[in-house]
């Protein structure tokens, strides 16, 4: 602690020695002084782009490491959609589809579209779902 109110002290010596300078002189020790100060900028420059690179190489590896050994990372916010996909079914069935035809919906509605594989007369199969995707229907052709 007391090295660092030495150094204070020295620092205000040294502004109160350059205020007593005449102008050119201030300009002259200036001068002098931007070589080190562009060094000073430019090392924490490099220092910020090597931790930056640094962390851009972390990313694939993490994530090679991960399918590698089929660990996920998991935090609050996906233990809090595991609690809630726990209340949702893995199977997913189809929507069924009412036989409702243009013609017999009431005015002002329409009718409801079917899905793509009953639209081609394809077979509609269930599929398990993993917590936090969204179903897809698959038509399987033959």
């Amino acid at each position: 602690m007391f090295r660092l109110l030495e150094v204070f002290a020295n620092v205000q010596q040294f502004r109160n020695t350059l205020r007593r300078m005449p102008a050119w002189a201030r300009l002259i020790v200036g001068l002098v002084m931007l070589p080190g100060l562009l060094l000073v900028l430019l090392s924490i420059a490099a220092l910020l782009v090597s931790i930056l690179a640094l962390l851009l190489l972390t990313n694939p590896v993490y994530r090679m490491l991960a399918a590698a050994t089929g660990a996920r990372g998991r935090d609050e916010a996906s233990d809090d959609e595991d609690a809630r996909s726990e209340r949702v079914p893995d199977l997913v069935e189809p929507e069924s589809v009412t036989d409702v035809t243009p013609e017999d919906a009431p005015a002002g509605e329409t009718a409801p579209a079917p899905s793509a594989g009953e639209m081609a007369g394809g077979e509609v199969q269930s599929v398990e779902v993993r917590p936090g995707r969204r179903p897809v229907e698959v038509r399987i052709i033959e």
